[in-house]
């Protein structure tokens, strides 16, 4: 099951949103793609809103900033002269690591 479908299904308690504001934003484009920031630093930045009932913000935040400083988005990171990385591909490491965690 794809990541777009799993947030549909099962209600993640995130979501990847491309324009608005949100708790924090995931640098979308370029060499630091899947970077999270505290504020919105481009107008292609993903916001990232966090369902405060089920997850601290801040705890997604960090997760995140692990996660990426381990390389975990570089399988999902295509282009060659602008380097990106989807929606998808934000989901899917997410889901990925908490279903590790998980065990």
């Amino acid at each position: 099951m794809r990541a777009r479908e799993l947030t549909e299904s099962a209600g993640l308690p995130w979501t990847l949103k491309s324009a608005g504001e949100g708790n924090f934003y995931i640098q979308r484009k370029g060499n630091n793609a899947g970077t999270p920031h505290r504020e919105r630093r481009s107008t292609s930045d993903y916001a990232v809103v966090v369902d405060q009932t089920v997850l601290l913000p801040d705890y997604l935040y960090y997760v995140v900033q692990a996660i990426q400083g381990q390389g975990a988005f570089k399988p999902y990171i295509t282009g060659n002269v602008i380097p990106g990385i989807n929606k998808d591909g934000i989901n899917q490491t997410l889901i990925n690591f908490f279903q590790r965690a998980k065990k």
